[in-house]
């Protein structure tokens, strides 16, 4: 019976000890259920929270959709304004340049029509130098004979001077004879 009573202890303490097993068990179990039931709280609260941000992405993901719709719209519009003002452009500067070339073909034709009068200007300009050239040396060579004969001429002039001061003299001469005899007479 010792050993009944033993085992009796024994089963009795081993069923205290499962009992109390269970017991901590329970305690656990407890305890992770409320720790579950915090987590499905936190799951819902950040499912919910996924959610609005999931719908507020999907709103800005419109947004930008829009957004990009209205740039390419704008885009469209810029590159068509960009082309038409570049061939507006292109169209009034080829406007200008054959209006320019057009006065310039006319001022070649002229320019043309004017070559054969610019060449015999040109002949009638070397003979008019040759012309120059001959007058050039004629006037060196009267220089020379002018100062030759503006000398004579200097010379000339004082004689004559001298020669109507000698005149007057003759005659103050003249008349002084004469009163002279006068005198003395």
């Amino acid at each position: 019976m010792f050993k009944d009573q033993e085992l009796r202890d024994k089963v009795e303490a081993l069923h205290k000890h499962i009992i109390n097993g269970l017991s901590k068990i329970e305690e656990k179990q407890n305890h992770h259920e409320e720790q579950l039931a915090k987590i499905n709280v936190s799951l819902e609260g950040l499912q919910q929270t996924n959610t609005n941000k999931f719908e507020d992405m999907n709103e800005e993901l419109q947004q930008i959709t829009q957004i990009k719709e209205e740039f390419g719209k704008t885009l469209r519009r810029f590159q068509h304004e960009q082309t038409k003002s570049t061939d507006e452009l292109f169209n009034a500067v080829k406007g200008k340049v054959d209006e320019h070339l057009t006065g310039l073909k006319k001022n070649t034709q002229s320019f043309k029509s004017l070559e054969p009068e610019v060449k015999e200007l040109m002949n009638n300009f070397i003979g008019l130098r040759e012309e120059i050239n001959k007058l050039t040396n004629i006037t060196k060579k009267i220089k020379s004979t002018d100062f030759q004969l503006t000398n004579y001429a200097k010379n000339l002039k004082d004689s004559e001077e001298e020669k109507i001061k000698l005149l007057q003299d003759i005659s103050n001469l003249k008349r002084l004879i004469a009163k002279e005899r006068r005198q003395k007479r």
